[in-house]
C-alpha cells in the first residue's frame, strides 16, 4: 500500500498546499486550527472549510487563517470547528493565513463579520483562494521552480 504526501507553498494562490494519496479510500483526518491563546473565534465557514481569527492583545496585530479541503472518492464535511475527511482516495488540504502585519488594519477587522462569505467564495489580496485546482497549481508551482 503506498501512501503519497505532496505538500507546497503556492505565492499565485497565497496558500499552502497538501495533497494527500492513499488506495482503496484509506485516506481519513480529523483538522482543527488551533492556538494556546490570543484567538477570538473559531468556527465553519462552510462544510468543507474552517477558520481561526483574533489578534495578538489590545491595539495589536489581528490575524485570520483558515483551511479548506476537497476529497476525491470520500467525503467531507465539518463538524464545530473541525475539519473531518473519511475514506476519500484523495484529499487535497488548502491553508491560508494573512495578518495586518502585511495588510490594513481595517481589511482583515472586515473580514469578521463577514467571515462565512468571505473566506470560502474570495480571494481576498491577503487570505486566499480555496476554489483553485490542485492540478493546475501543481504545474504552475513546477513550472515556477524549473525556472529558477
Amino acid at each position: 500500500m503506498e501512501i503519497c504526501r505532496t505538500c507546497f507553498i503556492s505565492r499565485p494562490a497565497d496558500c499552502m498546499v497538501l495533497h494527500l494519496r492513499a488506495p482503496k479510500g484509506k485516506v481519513s483526518v480529523e483538522v482543527m486550527l488551533n492556538r494556546a491563546k490570543y484567538f477570538d473565534h473559531t468556527g465553519k465557514v462552510n462544510d468543507h472549510t474552517i477558520y481561526l481569527s483574533g489578534n495578538l492583545g489590545k491595539n495589536a496585530l489581528e490575524f485570520a487563517m483558515c483551511l479548506s479541503a476537497k476529497a476525491m472518492g470520500g467525503r467531507v464535511y465539518t463538524m464545530g470547528h473541525t475539519l473531518v475527511i473519511e475514506e476519500a482516495d484523495e484529499a487535497v488540504l488548502y491553508f491560508g493565513a494573512d495578518s495586518t502585519f502585511r495588510s490594513a488594519k481595517e481589511e482583515v477587522t472586515a473580514w469578521e463579520p463577514r467571515v462565512q462569505d468571505v473566506l470560502a467564495e474570495k480571494n481576498l489580496s491577503g487570505v486566499f483562494s480555496i476554489c483553485k485546482d490542485y492540478k493546475a497549481m501543481e504545474e504552475k508551482e513546477a513550472s515556477s521552480a524549473s525556472s529558477r
